[in-house]
């Protein structure tokens, strides 16, 4: 089964974790109060999520966490004293 890796959107997230559940895009749909249009132009990366609220209840629906459908903030990068040593740098993209 897929998994979501780092740099996947969250359309993509979505989708996998959809799919994961067994759901069709009108059912996820109509679950979070949306059109089966609007989920397919999320999963394809033509809109954003632009409320918090519909992620939060995306994310209830789906049975994972915000945080599993967000695009991760944080990168590894090695520090100066040591290229072996990773620290992390997050901050917005």
């Amino acid at each position: 089964m897929t998994q979501p890796v780092e740099y996947m959107s969250v359309g993509e997230r979505i989708a996998i974790y959809r799919r994961r559940r067994g759901l069709s895009q009108l059912a996820l749909a109509t679950m979070v109060g949306r059109s089966e249009a609007w989920l397919s132009q999320v999963e394809r990366g033509i809109r954003h999520v632009d409320r918090v609220s519909v992620l939060i209840r995306l994310a209830q629906v789906l049975k994972v966490t915000v945080e599993d459908l967000s695009v991760s903030r944080c990168r590894w990068r090695p520090t100066v004293a040591s290229s072996s040593a990773r620290s992390p740098r997050c901050g917005r993209h």
